[in-house]
């Protein structure tokens, strides 16, 4: 029986010391806001190869100018407000479950630390005002397209004059005759 008691003392010794060597449950990554801002415009690749957010989703980002307004898929400067830390850490985790973006990231998921930073990015973000930008690239766009004719008037006026006679030249000939 005291052979009983000291096996079990000795067992319960043994997973004591298994479980305070044990390393503690790792704690997340801290994301850094300026390395996931480099992340989600694409000026820092992510590790596996997937594709800049910036690509397709829009973001009211400092300094982002007209590209904040990308417009194939959603917004996402509301994301951290509507879905908190973990629906982003969530969505994050598990990009290629989204149809549109299954070939993107399927087999490139994001790392522990890159979706940190993109998380943190998106919590720096989140508030901003979205910016409004289809009116005014109309006007640019349309601004461009008239300098564009204007340029072309300009510099095609006189060409087709020294290549050819003017097609009302052999008319008047048949009337004088």
């Amino acid at each position: 029986m005291q052979k009983t008691v000291r096996w079990r003392w000795t067992a319960l010794l043994a997973i004591s010391l298994l479980l305070a060597a044990a390393p503690a449950t790792a704690e997340p990554p801290t994301g850094d806001p300026a390395r996931g801002a480099a992340l989600y415009i694409g000026s820092t690749g992510f590790e596996a190869g997937g594709s800049p957010c910036l690509a397709c989703h829009a973001v009211a980002g400092a300094g982002l100018g007209k590209a904040a307004g990308a417009s194939y898929g959603p917004d996402l400067t509301e994301m951290w407000d509507m879905f908190g830390p973990e629906g982003v850490a969530d969505v994050l985790e598990n990009l290629d479950v989204f149809p549109s973006m299954e070939a993107i990231y399927s087999g490139r998921s994001l790392t522990g630390q890159e979706r940190a930073d993109l998380a943190a990015y998106l919590q720096d973000v989140s508030g901003r005002e979205t910016p409004r930008i289809a009116g005014s690239m109309l006007v640019e766009a349309g601004a461009g397209i008239g300098v564009f004719f204007l340029v072309l008037a300009i510099f095609g006026r006189n060409r087709l004059k020294s290549e050819r006679p003017c097609p009302c030249a052999h008319i008047a000939k048949r009337g004088d005759s």
